[in-house]
C-alpha cells in the first residue's frame, strides 16, 4: 500500500480550499485559530506551542498577526494577572466553519465513486488510522508503545 496516497488526497482538498477560500491565514495560524475555538475559556501560548509542536517565539507571532486580524483575543487570566490568555473571537468561529464546510463539499464530491458499502468500509479503517494518529500525536510523534 502506498500510503502516501493520502497525503496526495489531502493535497488535493488543500488545493481546492484555496480556490474556494480566500483566507490569508497559512496552516500552523488555520490550526491555532481552530485550536482556540475548542478552547472558549482560553489557552496559554505554550499550550499553543505544544499542540502545534513550534515553539513560543512563532506562537508570539503569530498571536500579533491574530490579534490584529480579530480572529483571537488576549486576555489576563484571572487567577493569574502575569498570565495572559488566548480567546477565540466570532471571526475565529467563522472561518473554522467555512472551511469545515469546504472539506465536506470536497469528500462528497470524491467519495460518489465508491458504493455504500464501499464507504462503510472506508469509513471504518479510516476511523481505525484516525484514532492511532492520535496516539501517535500524543506520544509526541516519538513513537507507539505497543500496549499489548
Amino acid at each position: 500500500m502506498d500510503g502516501r496516497n493520502i497525503t496526495k488526497i489531502v493535497r488535493n482538498m488543500m488545493l481546492y480550499k484555496n480556490k474556494e477560500n480566500k483566507s490569508d491565514l497559512n496552516n500552523n495560524e488555520f490550526e491555532f485559530v481552530r485550536y482556540t475555538t475548542k478552547h472558549p475559556d482560553g489557552l496559554y501560548a505554550k499550550d499553543i506551542a505544544l499542540y502545534l509542536n513550534v515553539d513560543k517565539a512563532l506562537v508570539t507571532r503569530m498571536v500579533h498577526r491574530l490579534v490584529k486580524e480579530e480572529y483571537i483575543s488576549v486576555l489576563p487570566d484571572i487567577n493569574d494577572c502575569r498570565k495572559k490568555l488566548i480567546k477565540p473571537c466570532q471571526k475565529a468561529y467563522l472561518i473554522k466553519e467555512t472551511e469545515k464546510n469546504e472539506e465536506i463539499q470536497f469528500y462528497n464530491a470524491i467519495f460518489k465513486a465508491l458504493t455504500s458499502e464501499e464507504l462503510e468500509k472506508l469509513d471504518e479503517l479510516i476511523n481505525k488510522i484516525y484514532l492511532e494518529s492520535k496516539r501517535y500525536r500524543k506520544v509526541k510523534f516519538e513513537g507507539i508503545i505497543d500496549e499489548k
